[in-house]
């Protein structure tokens, strides 16, 4: 059997048995990118010299007697909106290359610490915000089992690693279906965890609120170790869970859905004819099972999905304007504004404060809220997207295109909505200066003119003194 065949857990076991070493997994693991690549493009950038140099050390401490990690040895690739230190972090975006993080995400040093090796980051649409990985600065990302069609997105580059067999398992963000999306093109499983399950610590943000790290895999079984490894309780994200995690590979291995209650969403059109046929019959086999024991039920949840997309565009607005304050232009329209503001006097006659804005917002969540968070809410749904994997530059008209195209022009509308804005203030802001250096203009000719009419009645006083 080939290694690129193996799951996560057999790789680890093989490993930690001494049936091969970390090095010759990760060695095949560069052969198979190396073959896959630039075809499907799935990864931005390639690890392979950190990766040969961790395999190799956790060669050297199984040797030396350690008792390995449940991932030593396996490989991983993460999603490039997260931080790895010395690998850059391009969000598929030119706004951020050459950035390199200085520091571990909580999700890369959990991982590390179970001996997880790091072969690349993948290729997203830019700043997560995509449903095919067709927008992405580093180009497109093609589906393993079809070159001409998507692998759903925005974390399609991690779904495609895991489906080519560079990486058994994979880590990729979900913020409206960046997972379950790519998980369902590429034939693989995928989970978007509870919200503050898993750290977002070290993520480049795309809506605070809705998004959430989770991982790809073949197996279930791989899909539940690696949610093991990643999902503690992180002090650095106030929005993480202090909720004790149950063992998930131990669920895995004793598995029920007894008594268990699965939502069927139907008004977002899941068993409607515009459906391809190939997912609703899936879906109908599925509820139709009885050795689930399970019980289906109806769920509206227009509101909270109504709810989710007005929070998620008023976010992409806000997070994207950062980093305009990168651009050279930006940069010369505030100065200017600034210096404009500054001249005519304007600070000096409304005394207003200093405003300091920070994109920081652990501090505001509170203990309290967490805890009223999860004690009201077992579990969040999200939107669905029933359909089959898209044909590359495919633009059709059909709703479910509409509706993912919704995510995919976001991050164009949101660049052009906060430099219009920009513009916009600006312009706005060098009317009212203007209006405010003519105010002071005619203030100081008044003052003038009331100055020269008091020496001129001075004058007349002092003649009639005399």
């Amino acid at each position: 059997m080939e290694i690129n065949s193996l799951t996560a857990a057999e790789i680890a076991g093989g490993i930690a048995e001494k049936k091969f070493s970390a090095s010759e997994v990760f060695s095949s693991c560069m052969e198979a990118v190396h073959r896959g690549e630039p075809d499907i493009s799935a990864l931005i950038t390639v690890a392979e010299e950190t990766g040969q140099a961790a395999a190799r050390e956790i060669d050297r401490r199984i040797a030396g007697g350690e008792k390995p990690g449940p991932l030593a040895g396996v490989p991983i690739v993460m999603k490039d909106n997260m931080c790895i230190r010395g690998l850059p972090a391009t969000c598929g975006s030119r706004m951020l290359h050459g950035w390199i993080p200085p520091y571990d995400a909580a999700v890369a040093e959990l991982l590390s610490g179970a001996g997880a090796v790091f072969a690349g980051k993948a290729n997203m649409d830019e700043f997560a915000m995509g449903g095919s990985t067709e927008f992405s600065a580093f180009g497109p990302t093609s589906n393993p089992w079809d070159l001409e069609r998507v692998p759903g997105g925005s974390s399609g580059g991690s779904a495609a690693a895991v489906a080519a067999g560079y990486v058994p398992v994979s880590l990729g963000s979900d913020t409206g279906g960046s997972i379950r999306q790519p998980a369902s093109f590429c034939g693989l499983y995928g989970l978007k965890p509870t919200y503050g399950l898993v750290s977002r610590w070290g993520l480049v943000a795309f809506a605070s609120s809705l998004d959430q790290i989770g991982p790809f895999a073949r197996t279930v079984e791989d899909l539940a170790l690696l949610l093991s490894v990643i999902a503690r309780p992180d002090p650095r994200d106030g929005t993480s869970s202090r909720r004790e995690r149950p063992d998930y590979t131990a669920c895995v291995k004793n598995p029920s859905l007894k008594g268990k209650k699965v939502a069927v969403v139907k008004e977002f059109g899941a068993m409607s004819a515009s459906v391809s046929p190939e997912v609703r019959e899936a879906l109908e086999k599925t509820l139709s099972l009885t050795w689930a024991d399970a019980l289906p039920k109806d769920l509206t949840l227009t509101q909270f999905n109504l709810e989710s997309m007005i929070d998620q565009a008023t976010k992409t607005d806000v997070m994207l304007t950062r980093y305009l304050l990168e651009d050279a232009d930006y940069q010369k329209a505030v100065k200017e504004l600034r210096s404009a503001t500054l001249d005519s006097g304007f600070y000096a006659l409304s005394d207003a404060p200093q405003i300091q804005l920070s994109f920081q917002l652990s501090p505001f969540y509170s203990p309290a809220n967490n805890t009223s968070f999860f004690e009201s809410f077992s579990s969040m749904f999200s939107d669905s997207k029933p359909l089959l994997s898209l044909s590359i530059g495919f633009s059709a008209t059909d709703i479910f295109r509409r509706s993912s195209d919704l995510q995919q022009k976001s991050a164009e509308q949101a660049m052009l909505s906060a430099k219009a804005k920009v513009e916009q203030a600006y312009q706005h802001a060098e009317a009212e200066v203007r209006a405010i250096q003519q105010d002071i203009a005619s203030y100081r000719m008044n003052l003038i003119l009331q100055l020269k009419e008091y020496e001129n009645k001075q004058v007349v006083l002092e003649t009639e003194q005399i």
